[in-house]
């Protein structure tokens, strides 16, 4: 994944921060250091620049997490995206091909809410409204599978 204009220090950093999300919790330095394949000089210049930064948090028992400034960048990121766009071509292919309803949706607060829908050639009148929570669909059903 690397190639003459890669910055070595800024993709093992990279590669801490993966790591740190693989994981899903809190890390020891010597933890980070012996997965990552680093001296843990090198680990720890790492994380002390990226704590700096408020990439990465120390907690009390000194264990290292991803810091809240990744959900920041994230929720911004999210600004220059419509999810609803980038899905709508493969909603009408699905009930192109289905005759189906095909909706993409979320889970919010315990309810099941669309986001977007393309109608299929058979779909029932009763198909739930953008924003809309759904009570007797497909993906209510998917979520009622899944552990609480």
């Amino acid at each position: 994944m690397t190639d003459g204009n890669t910055i070595r220090s800024v993709a093992k950093a990279m590669e801490l921060l993966q790591l740190l999300s693989d994981a899903g919790e809190a890390m020891t330095l010597s933890a980070i250091s012996e997965r990552a394949g680093l001296p843990k000089s090198t680990v720890f210049g790492l994380l002390t620049t990226m704590r700096d930064y408020d990439v990465i948090t120390q907690h009390a028992d000194g264990k290292y997490a991803l810091g809240l400034r990744l959900f920041e960048y994230g929720c911004r990121a999210s600004a220059f995206w419509n999810i609803s766009s980038l899905a709508r071509p493969y909603l009408e292919h699905l009930a192109e091909a289905t005759g189906a309803s095909a909706m993409l949706s979320t889970y919010e607060n315990g309810h099941i809410v669309a986001l977007d829908q393309a109608e299929g050639r058979d779909s029932f009148a009763s198909s739930p409204r953008r924003g809309r929570g759904c009570r007797c669909t497909a993906p209510r059903r998917a979520r009622s599978s899944l552990p609480a």
